[in-house]
């Protein structure tokens, strides 16, 4: 979808908003209060089988229901009306709206499986708005997440699959972060609680790092940023930077481009992971053409846990709402649906038969 660069230009001139990031984390979508599949369930196929498709009435559902009530819904309407709920999504509807709607309704396991599999497999890379690798591009997307989610994620890629995701990888990504990553993956993270002692010790090690070193070659420098924890790290950055005075952002801005941009994910996501995932929807939207997929996949699976937190981080950055953006690069339904799942509010009751 095309536009001008207006909203970049509004940021740069609209006066400094007075927000805050709460300091707890604040999903924006909460499981629905006195919930029924069964009425969820009659609600959609009602909804899908209107004159039109009544895709307000699908929102409004899907949009309100957490992980596991949607699970329950897709549960109930296959025992119910002897189909699958995706199956009915994706022959009823299209576009953005339904491939939206399509990830809504899998679990996050295989949303963040399928993802992967888009960037492994060039889908997303014709629609990436900068020059970043595949390597970049899966980087940042298996970086922040938990040890738990990362192994969610890695067993749903390989059943589906039938390949280990670290030799896929291997054979189909190249860059120069393509190392780090396949023993970011095949090797796992060190879960361990940090010790004083150990991130002191690091901390000393990045003080004296020349910054020549400051490279993918640089082996010791990979088994720390690809063995620790992001909470290791963190505590790491935060010391280095109180002793030093020093940003490390500011120190990697220095760093060739494709080098650059991998340190800046490893870095950020670590340090303010708000503002990493703030960064990543700007950069889904900004200038000509939005790369949609990138835009769907965050605010889904950032919506049951801080997307109400990266909504406030990215109005303080860019000076303008995550809604307004969401306006300006989406249309219809699809719009509906982003904005819906945006929306924080009280959780909602069941639809009903009646109501549609």
């Amino acid at each position: 979808m095309g536009k001008s660069e207006s909203k970049e230009n509004a940021a740069a001139t609209e006066e400094p908003v007075t927000l805050e990031v709460p300091s707890e984390q604040t999903p924006t979508v909460l499981p629905a209060t006195d919930f029924n599949a069964q009425a969820d369930a009659e609600a959609l196929n009602k909804a899908f089988k209107a004159f039109s498709t009544n895709e307000s009435a699908v929102t409004e559902i899907i949009a309100n229901r957490s992980w596991d009530q949607r699970q329950e819904i897709r549960d109930a309407y296959h025992s119910k009306f002897n189909k699958t709920l995706i199956s009915e999504v994706d022959s009823e509807l299209s576009g953005h709206y339904r491939n939206a709607l399509d990830s809504l309704l899998q679990d996050p396991d295989t949303v963040r499986a399928n993802y992967i599999t888009k960037i492994i497999n060039d889908r997303l890379m014709t629609r990436l708005p900068d020059s970043r690798g595949k390597d970049i591009a899966i980087l940042e997307t298996i970086f922040p997440l938990t040890k738990t989610e990362f192994n969610g994620l890695k067993t749903t890629y390989e059943k589906a699959n039938g390949n280990q995701l670290f030799k896929d990888i291997d054979e189909k990504v190249t860059g120069p972060f393509k190392e780090w990553v396949v023993s970011l993956v095949q090797s796992g993270r060190n879960q361990g609680m940090p010790s004083p002692t150990a991130i002191a010790k690091d901390v000393s090690y990045l003080k004296n790092l020349p910054a020549d070193q400051w490279t993918t070659a640089t082996t010791q420098l990979q088994q720390l940023l690809m063995g620790q924890s992001t909470f290791y790290l963190f505590s790491v950055f935060n010391t280095y930077e109180l002793e030093t005075g020093t940003k490390l952002m500011e120190l990697i801005e220095k760093l060739d481009v494709g080098i650059r941009e991998g340190f800046k994910v490893i870095i950020g996501s670590c340090l303010n992971g708000y503002e990493f995932f703030a960064d990543g929807l700007y950069q889904s939207m900004k200038g000509f053409g939005t790369n949609d997929e990138k835009l769907i996949y965050i605010m889904i699976d950032r919506c049951e846990t801080d997307l109400g937190n990266i909504k406030v981080a990215f109005e303080i950055k860019y000076k303008k709402s995550l809604e307004s953006f969401i306006k300006g690069d989406t249309s219809g339904d699809y719009k509906t649906l982003l904005l819906a799942i945006l929306e924080c509010k009280p959780p909602a009751p069941p639809a009903t038969t009646e109501k549609l």
